[in-house]
């Protein structure tokens, strides 16, 4: 993380995206916070942020902000950043969490990942995900997204835990997520298209090793509003939805 101070009230920090760098071919970064106490104070902060990127020859940066934050919205779009994706925060206790017959009945492997699953994986990745702030930039080309993603699987594999759906040694699905104090975050996850009627199913699988194998309390992830199959996937399994987050990218080229 690099901060960038005015003073203790009025601050950017950011941090080098490699993972993005390695699909766009170029420097890439992300802002993580920007607090400030007024719109000029705000602007000085961009503005420097700006000086930064074309002097070290940064060509792309995203961040995701709060949407009522309307002073932050309006200086990040006079700063040349243009929103591209909403997404929200779901999340839920376990405690109402029941047994569904239903989803119960369609019978499938549910294991953990191994060395020998990666490349499947990441074949699946670039197939299946057709949402997210790379898909929905019309400024990447869909190639670029999928090929993050599939980069991403490698990034997971060494760092995250992966479950697996498997029917007749097939893998269908498979669901990254990480665990620390009893709260596990879904990171990425999905099923096959020809694969869909597992989809509740296997997400429901999912749930129920976190919270036996686990002893996961709490869940929680992050989607694209867009994907409404996803939300409505959520919204049936008692996810909340508690936040909103606005993506903003800004591409460059350098003065």
């Amino acid at each position: 993380m690099v901060e960038l101070i005015l003073d203790s009230n009025n601050y950017l920090i950011y941090q080098d995206t490699p993972w993005d760098a390695r699909v766009l071919g170029f420097k890439t970064n992300e802002i993580k916070e920007i607090v400030y106490s007024d719109e000029k104070q705000l602007y000085k902060s961009l503005t420097e942020f700006e000086e930064t990127c074309q002097t070290q020859k940064y060509l792309f940066t995203n961040t995701r902000i709060n949407p009522d934050d309307q002073i932050l919205r309006k200086a990040l779009t006079e700063h040349g950043y243009f929103n591209t994706e909403t997404s929200l925060l779901v999340e839920r206790g376990i405690n109402n969490l029941k047994f569904d017959v239903k989803l119960d009945n369609l019978k499938f492997v549910i294991r953990e990942s191994k060395m020998p699953d990666l490349e499947e994986l990441r074949m699946i990745s670039f197939d299946i995900f057709n949402y997210g702030r790379f898909f929905e930039d019309p400024y990447i080309s869909v190639e670029n997204a999928r090929i993050r993603n599939k980069n991403w699987i490698n990034d997971l594999f060494n760092t995250s835990k992966i479950i697996i759906g498997e029917l007749n040694k097939t893998i269908f699905g498979f669901m990254a997520f990480d665990v620390e104090g009893g709260k596990a975050l879904l990171q990425l996850g999905g099923v096959r298209s020809n694969f869909s009627i597992y989809s509740y199913p296997f997400w429901y699988s999912v749930f129920l090793e976190l919270i036996g194998k686990y002893e996961v309390r709490r869940i929680s992830g992050i989607v694209s509003s867009s994907n409404i199959r996803i939300v409505n996937l959520y919204s049936h399994f008692g996810f909340k939805f508690s936040k909103v987050y606005f993506g903003y990218h800004k591409h460059r080229k350098l003065s």
